[in-house]
């Protein structure tokens, strides 16, 4: 077998393109092995971990329509949910800093990025994210059904005014722009 070695330099670019860059104790390192920089950045994706920030206890709860949430809810409660929020966004955060998720967590920002949506509660901005991470690394098709059909999306694009006689052509719109 031969050993193809790559210099700091261009192990760097290698973790910024597939990652977030060189985790800090691999800078100690003088030569880096292709086949071995490759098989740690790609070989742990094959392992998906749904974000569980929000325990199931609470699902009920917070999948209530904004409305009646707001009608229920005092400044403590609202508290709370942004509490559930900020610990969706850390625990995302930490799986992008563990070097065996970064290829998967990267790859989420892009398509986060690509389908951009605003979701009404905590739970449902978790639900979204694990639906984008799940599907992050496979079949692109299987992506965009997964993402099409997902309550937020489908809330955000103003699935509920969409009538037989009336179409509405925000989804239709949308995908064009992304795939043009």
């Amino acid at each position: 077998m031969n050993n193809t070695f790559l210099t700091p330099r261009e192990a760097q670019h290698l973790h910024w393109r597939a990652g977030f860059g060189v985790p800090p104790l691999k800078w100690q390192e003088k030569k880096f092995d292709l086949e071995e920089e490759l098989e740690q950045i790609f070989i742990p994706v094959k392992f998906f971990e749904e974000i569980k920030t929000i325990p199931a206890e609470k699902f009920d709860e917070m999948s209530m329509q904004p409305k009646a949430m707001a009608s229920m809810q005092t400044r403590v409660a609202e508290k709370k949910d942004k509490a559930f929020q900020g610990g969706v966004s850390f625990d995302f955060f930490k799986l992008m800093n563990n070097p065996k998720n970064t290829f998967r967590e990267k790859m989420s920002l892009f398509w986060l990025n690509l389908f951009a949506c605003q979701p009404e509660t905590p739970l449902a901005g978790q639900q979204f994210l694990n639906t984008i991470r799940k599907n992050a690394l496979g079949d692109f098709k299987t992506l965009l059904r997964e993402v099409v059909k997902h309550p937020v999306m489908l809330h955000y694009l103003s699935a509920r005014r969409n009538k037989k006689q009336s179409p509405n052509e925000n989804l239709a719109r949308e995908l064009m722009e992304l795939l043009l």
